[in-house]
This record gives structure tokens, sequence and C-alpha cells, in this order.
């Protein structure tokens, strides 16, 4: 295409119409008096040069090529033009311009479907899948589009892909049906036969035994609808059998009506003994009816959970001092509560303190039906504890005093002497604080706290710049007990403490 539009471009000179988008063909066919176009002189042609066939030709080079199918040639007098030759009075699709009129496959016609592209008779493009010919509205390869292809036992109709029927079947919905026997489609789609009728033939019939009535098909032997004849309908209490309306089993006939003898309140027993008001037919006999949630033992009416002489059912008697509660005899605890069949008093019973099988934790009692410890002590973790003196709860619950202290009266006693690091490891809420190394010269750190007369025991008050209370040891004996890094001192007094060497 691009070839052949460099060409048309070429030879515009030449009165040629120039390239389409229509590959092989020159312009829309030739105007009066340019190339291709029929004339009887050389006046008639543009370029006044008019060939022996009757064609307006020019001037031909290697710069101005001819229109496709012409040829570039000499002629005496009129030096190098166009010549054509026709080949066929038709244009012909082949490529070639058939009748020298400059244009090619112009008008040229092809089989019944076909038209003419590029030289070739083809089907139309919206017919072709991959450049074959196809009908897309029944091609099973190409259904509906190009390469849509239908699964196995499927056929492509109006481009769509269905299910594809034997020869006996004919296709209803998305299901293959024989029309000839099938009921629900019986001599075509959706025409179904009434009811006990079947299909024959592509006719309904009914069943061998049936016979019509109105639209269905009724065996009257048995039919309460039609029962001996069509129309002849059974009383709601009857059946139909042989062809006659007859009460059934287990039911016997009074008046117009089967009824059960043994249940019916109307007939109870017999035909016409009806039971008086509040009781009800039981096995044939009139009984006292008892409401829901009540039992009959005997002539009356009960509520077998709660009755102590008919408890859990009729009669199971509780014996003396028992209650009957859901249905099961239990011990009268008056005021009491039964827990595990003891009577209990809930507001100050540790195994059952405020209801039943609820147990105080051990060292509680149970006093107005709620778990306490005894007087003085603390419930701490499920616990009682004495915060004066438990070291673990000191004054309060999970307040630990620092190790090597003791509690007394809610507060922490300092550990006198002990190492330490921070005031928090000296009881700092009794008023212990570290006497550090790096600060007062300590080794390791000293625990400690302020006095006037009283240190915990084993420890002294001493006046070291202010009165402190130090380790207590024995002068003369060595260490005299202090830990390492300390000795003992002497003091005025005859008695020792521990301080660090001088």
């Amino acid at each position: 295409m691009k070839k052949a539009c460099m060409v048309a471009a070429l030879i515009a000179s030449l009165g040629s119409t120039g390239c389409t988008s229509d590959e092989g063909r020159i312009g829309t066919g030739p105007e009066p008096g340019t190339v291709g176009a029929i004339c009887a002189r050389n006046a008639d042609c543009d370029t006044r040069l008019c060939l022996d066939i009757g064609r307006c030709t020019d001037s031909c080079n290697e710069a101005r090529p001819c229109p496709s199918g012409w040829a570039c040639d000499s002629i005496p007098g009129a030096g190098l033009v166009c010549l054509c030759s026709p080949t066929s009075p038709d244009e012909l699709c082949n490529g070639i311009d058939d009748d020298c009129d400059g244009r090619v496959d112009n008008g040229a016609s092809c089989g019944a479907g076909l038209v003419c592209d590029r030289g070739e008779c083809r089907c139309p493009v919206e017919q072709r899948c991959d450049d074959e010919c196809v009908d897309r509205q029944s091609d099973g390869r190409h259904c509906g589009a190009c390469g849509n292809a239908c699964p196995a036992g499927q056929a492509c109709e109006a481009g769509s892909c269905v299910v594809n029927c034997s020869a006996t079947q004919t296709r209803c919905g998305a299901s293959c049906v024989d029309v000839a026997t099938d009921a629900r489609h019986c001599g075509a789609c959706d025409m179904a036969c009434g009811p006990g009728a079947v299909c024959i033939d592509g006719g309904c019939q009914c069943a061998a035994g049936t016979e019509r009535c109105g639209a269905s098909c009724a065996d009257t032997d048995v039919d309460r609808a039609n029962c001996g004849a069509c129309g002849r309908a059974c009383h709601a209490s009857e059946i139909c059998a042989g062809g006659s309306c007859e009460c059934a089993a287990g039911t016997v006939r009074c008046g117009s009506a089967c009824v059960n003898t043994q249940t019916d309140d109307a007939h109870c027993g017999a035909c016409g003994n009806a039971c008086p008001g509040g009781q009800s037919c039981e096995s044939g006999a009139c009984r006292v009816s008892c409401g829901a949630g009540q039992t009959r033992c005997g002539d009356a009416c009960v509520n077998t959970q709660t009755e102590p002489a008919h408890c859990g059912g009729c009669g199971l008697a509780c014996g003396s001092g028992q209650l009957c509660v859901s249905g099961r005899c239990q011990t009268d605890c008056g005021s009491l509560r039964l827990c595990s069949d003891r009577c209990v008093d809930t507001s100050t019973d540790a195994e059952h303190c405020g209801g039943c099988g609820r147990p105080c934790p051990v060292g509680q009692a149970c006093a107005g039906g709620a778990c306490a410890c005894a007087g003085g002590m603390t419930s701490c973790g499920g616990s009682c504890v004495d915060t004066n003196s438990d070291a673990r709860h000191c004054g309060a619950c999970s307040r630990a005093c620092p190790t090597g202290s003791t509690c007394r009266f809610g507060a922490c006693s300092v550990p006198v002497g002990a190492p330490c690091t921070t005031d928090s490891q000296c009881a700092p809420t009794s008023g212990g604080f570290c006497l550090s190394q790096a600060e007062f010269g300590f080794p390791g750190g000293y625990c400690t706290l302020g006095c006037s007369s009283f240190c915990p025991a084993g420890s002294l008050c001493v006046d070291a710049g202010a009165t402190i209370c130090l380790t207590e040891c024995r002068p003369g004996s060595g260490s005299g007990g202090c830990r390492t890094g300390y000795v003992c001192e002497e003091l005025t007094s005859g008695q020792g403490v521990c301080l660090p060497p001088e």
C-alpha cells in the first residue's frame, strides 16, 4: 500500500486522482480528460495524447511511472508514453487494470457472499476467522466470535452454544427431551399433561386403570374426590375403597361422619355419648381434663413438680418434713437453706457463705453472708494477714519490707548496717536512708536512720555529727562481728559500733 501511494504521488502530474485507502485502486475513476478517460481525439485529453484504444494517456519516465497495469513505452513521434492493452471489457478481481480505465479491480464482481480484497475474492471481514470464511452464527469452532469453540456435546445456534440433542430428542430450555413420551413436554416444549396423565406418541392420555375427570386423570376406586365416579367426593373423615366412601380403620360412622370413639369428646365410647364440660375422652371414657403443667392423678389434676403427694409422678409421696421441689422430695429447712442434703444458715456457714457451694478461703469466717477475716486481720490475696507484723504486707497489702528488716506496728524496721545503694533498700517509710560509699565513705553502702535514743535491736544511737543508728559490735574481738570492710570501734561507754576503718 505504501509503495503504491508513492507511485501515485509521482504520476499526479499526469492527471491521476491520487491514492485512496482502498489498496490496488487509483482514485475513484478517471474524470474527463485524465489518464484512462475515454477519448476520440487528442483534444479530448488534458495531455493532448489519446491512444488508439480510446483512452487518454501521458508521457512517462522513471520519475513519472504509469498507473498500475500500464507500461511505459515509446511511440513514434510521441516519445515515452503510458500504454495499456485491455484484457477484459469488465474489471476482474485480480489486481490488474483490465479495462484500462486507470483503476484496479474497480467494480470487480465475486461469487455470492464474497468481496474483492487485494486482488482476491474473499469473505467479508466480519465473517473471517484466521483468514477463513466462517458462519459465526452456526460454526461450533467460532460461535458468536472467533475462537469461541463450543464444548463437547453442544452446538452453535444463532451465535450461542446450546445443548446438542440427538435426532430423536428436542431441546426444551437447557434439556433434551423426547416430546413423544415426556409428560412435562408432551408433543412440544412446556406442554405438560395434567395430574395422573401420561404422554403417549406426543399426546396426553390417562394411564391404565384411571379415567379423565376434568383436566386430571383419577382412579375412581381410591380417589376421595372422585370415588366411584367423577365428581363424587367423600366426607373429610372418609376414605375411598373399591369406589365407595367408607370409614377408615379405627373409626365408626356416627351420623354422616366417621369418628374415633376412643378420643372423640362428642362420641366417647359410643355414638352420641358426649363428655361434660371440663372433661375429655381418653380410651373411650370421659375424664377430667387437666390444663398445661398439670397431670391427672385419679380424678384430680396436680402439679407433679410441687405436689408432695405426687412428687415427680402420681402416687410418689414425700416423707414427713419434706417438700417437693422440681419433682424431687427434699428436707423442709424452714428459714434455713438445704445445701447438699443439709440445712444451713448461709449467713454464717463458712462452707456455704451467701449461698450453697460458696466456701470462704482458709482463715476467713462467714458473717452476714459474706466472707471476712477475723478481728485485726486483713484479707490480702485471699489470705488473712496481720498488717501490723507481716513483713510481706506491712501496713497494707503487698507493701513488702526490705530484706533483713521486720514489720512492727505496721512499719518496716530499718535493717541497720545492711548493704545498700539507694534509700529504697533501707525502709524509707520508716525513716531509713542509705550512707553510700561515694558520698559518706561507707563501703558497699550502710542502712541507718536518725535517732534520739531508740534504735532497732542490735544497734546503738550514736552522735556522729548527727544522731544515727549504727550496728552494735564487741570491741577487742577482731571484727567484732561487723561485715567485711568494717571494724568495731569502741565508744567512751565501752560499747562498740561497726564503722569504716579510719
